[in-house]
């Protein structure tokens, strides 16, 4: 008999009990489901009639196997089994009647006497030998002051001066200008390349190319057969610290046929320097015996100093006073006269009475008058389009073109029979200025004393000028010459007329680099150093007539001395609201300096300043300074300038001098003892430097003769503007 179940005692158990009956249970539930899966898991890897899975491949394999082996090949049609066969591939023997002979027969004229196209040259590059260093390429880096005119584009109205005395007759029969046209000075840094083109290989060339036996032939008959340029490619690339190219930089790019400055791809820097440029005429003349039209590119005139002498393995051409030296096939340019970087007029600076009262700056100043572009194209074309039209030669040495060819009158060049022919139309030149459409077009022109007639000895002058490098980077230049074709248009004198048709000789059909040559790197050097050197008294060591400086006790211990050169493209006096152009080094030639103070921060400073009303250099009267011989100088902040390549950009502040160690050292007003002096100065971004004084003013190392040079050279300017020179 069953008994009656307790509610209240299972309900009393599962109270007390419940957790451990509910943990119980899923303790159970969980090992049952573990042990399903465990079961499934093991018979996972067989099929249904309980195979492995590994065992069942390896039996469907091997009847795939069997069934392949077994297979038999379907049969081929006949005419397919026909061309299979490997005697329907066999070619008949031809046999030859030709026996081979030791001995040819070679006809002595050439296989053609039809003109090919000579293959153009690209500059030299130079090499270097144990025995000889082949001098090809020269880069030079100028810091200097431009002349340029002074016109007004939108008017079409250009300054001229009116002098108040004598003007003098430029020299060398050069053209007489036919205004003084007042002249500007802008501050430029230029990259100035030089190199040699093959002028005496590429010659040979042209002989060969256009079948002529010698070069006295070329050269005595049609000029349209010798070598002509259509102009030059140069690409810019600047380099990284980690010596890879960056992207290069167009200088100038032409495509072929392309000669017209609107046609070229100038870089705007360079069009606008050579566009308002006075160029120089006195360098001209030095190149003219290796000068080509479309190698060289007009020099613009420099203010003061001169261009580095040209001195490679072929080419060696001085600007200064100094003779050149002797080379086969070079004459003596003319010296005596040479105008130098002076104006090519120079007035007499007699002018009217000026009062004792009149302004310093206002005395010797010319009058100046603005003259109407009509006037200035009627009398000098060139020269009108270039600063208006934007119009001019960028591949000659004064940006003219070359004559044009007056047309023969109708009815040819005599006249008929019977009578005159009627006469041809008039063609004016429409670059004629003076004598200059017939100069430096080509160095044909230039007989040379002692030069052979029958081989061309002289080699050309490839020069451009590049006025976008930066201080303190690296760079290097992509060249390549474009030679215009003498065969264009001959269709009937070539071989075939495919010969005739590009204006412009293509590269050598093996040369990989097709004509462009790359220069070595250069880098530009920086515009601002500091020096911990006392010049007075270096000078007193090599010149008795200047006294060592005397310093005392007291100063000693607290102050010493700094030299700062800085070139300064201008300088903006807010005070007097004036605007000085210098383009040139200013040297603070000895600074005393205290600890903790600024180095640079107020400097007067001795550096000539160009005046465009005055027509020359001067140097302005330090501030307020009166009486009958004041002070002369400018007084500066000469800090380094930023780190972006631009001197114009916004200073930095000067260097603070930290400590310093030497000197002159007393015990009490006793020289003990005096030693070189350390110096250790922070710049603007919180680094630290050390200067020795014996380092900075020793005159056997490259830096120190670079500092002595450069203070000689100051001095020397600063002199002859001062006495009037």
């Amino acid at each position: 008999m069953l008994k009656k179940i307790k509610v209240d005692q299972i309900k009393e158990f599962l109270f007390v009990h419940g957790e451990k009956v509910g943990l119980g249970v899923c303790v159970f539930v969980a090992l049952l489901f573990g042990a399903m899966g465990l079961l499934r898991a093991m018979n996972a890897g067989k099929d249904d009639k309980g195979k492995t899975w590994l065992v069942e491949f390896n039996e469907r394999n091997r009847e795939i196997q069997t069934g392949i082996s077994s297979a038999q090949p379907t049969p081929l049609d006949p005419a397919t089994e026909k061309a299979m066969k490997e005697d329907e591939y066999k070619w008949k023997q031809i046999l030859s009647s030709y026996v081979a002979s030791l001995w040819n027969y070679v006809p002595d004229i050439p296989l053609s006497t039809k003109r090919d196209n000579p293959t153009p040259y690209p500059i030299r590059t130079g090499k270097k030998t144990v025995q000889i260093d082949y001098k090809t390429v020269q880069i030079d880096y100028l810091r200097t002051l431009v002349l340029n005119y002074k016109y007004e584009p939108t008017n079409r109205e250009i300054t001229v001066l009116e002098p108040n005395g004598d003007v003098k007759a430029p020299p060398n029969n050069m053209p007489q200008p036919q205004f003084m046209y007042m002249r500007e000075g802008q501050p430029r840094r230029v990259a100035v390349v030089s190199a040699i083109f093959p002028m005496k290989l590429q010659m040979e060339e042209f002989r060969r190319a256009l079948r002529f036996k010698t070069q006295k032939d070329l050269l005595d008959n049609s000029k349209d057969d010798l070598p002509k340029f259509a102009g030059i490619n140069v690409v810019r690339y600047e380099i990284s610290p980690d010596g890879k190219a960056g992207e290069g930089k167009i200088v100038v790019i032409g495509e072929p046929g392309k000669h017209k400055l609107a046609d070229l791809k100038v870089a705007e820097n360079l069009k606008k320097l050579l566009r308002d440029a006075i160029y120089d005429e006195a360098a001209a003349e030095r190149v003219k015996a290796y000068a080509y039209e479309g190698l060289l590119m007009p020099m613009p005139k420099l203010a003061y100093g001169l261009y580095p002498d040209i001195d490679l393995e072929t080419i060696k051409i001085s600007f200064g006073e100094q003779v050149q030296k002797k080379q086969p096939g070079v004459k003596k340019l003319p010296m005596k006269n040479d105008p130098g970087p002076g104006p090519i007029v120079i007035p007499k600076k007699k002018g009217p009475n000026i009062k004792k009262d009149d302004k310093e700056e206002d005395k010797g100043a010319f009058a100046t008058k603005a003259i109407e572009g009509k006037e200035l194209k009627d009398k000098e074309l060139t020269l009108y389009n270039r600063l208006f039209n934007i119009d001019y030669n960028l591949f000659h040495v004064l940006g003219a073109y070359a004559p044009a060819t007056p047309a023969a009158p109708p009815g040819g060049p005599n006249p008929p029979p019977g009578g005159k022919g009627p006469p041809g139309p008039k063609i004016p030149n429409a670059n004629k200025t003076g004598t200059e459409e017939t100069r430096y077009f080509a160095a044909w022109e230039e007989k040379i004393e002692g030069e052979k007639e029958d081989v061309w000895e002289r080699d050309a002058l490839m020069r451009f000028i590049d006025p976008d490098v930066e201080p303190g980077k690296r760079y290097r230049y992509a060249i390549q010459v474009r030679v215009k074709n003498p065969n264009f248009g001959k269709k009937e004198e070539v071989k075939f007329h495919a010969l005739a048709e590009a204006e412009e000789l293509p590269p050598a059909p093996n040369d990989p680099f097709q004509g462009w040559v790359t220069t070595e790197p250069f880098t530009v050097p920086h515009e601002y150093s500091i020096y911990a050197v006392d010049q007075q008294l270096l000078d007193s060591w090599t010149d008795d007539k200047v006294k060592a400086p005397v310093v005392e006790p007291k100063i000693a211990r607290d102050y010493t001395t700094f030299q700062v050169h800085k070139w300064m493209a201008s300088f903006e006096d807010v005070a007097s609201v004036v605007t000085y152009v210098i383009g040139d080094w200013a040297i603070a030639e000895r600074l005393v300096v205290r600890k903790g103070n600024y180095i640079g921060l107020h400097a007067d400073v001795k550096v000539p300043v160009w005046k465009a009303e005055k027509d020359a250099f001067e140097i302005p009267i330090l501030g307020n300074a009166k009486g009958k011989a004041p002070p002369r100088g400018i007084r500066l902040m000469l800090s380094p300038p930023l780190e972006t390549g631009d001197n114009n950009a916004t200073e930095n502040t000067p260097p603070i001098l930290v400590d310093f160690h030497g000197g002159k050292r007393y015990r009490g007003a006793h020289l003990e003892e005096e030693t070189a002096v350390d110096a250790v100065i922070m710049s603007a971004d919180g680094k630290l430097r050390v200067f020795n004084s014996r380092e900075d003013s020793d005159r056997t190392t490259i830096f120190g003769r670079e500092r002595q040079h450069r203070v000689e050279q100051s001095r020397h300017r600063v002199n002859e503007v001062l006495s009037g020179h």
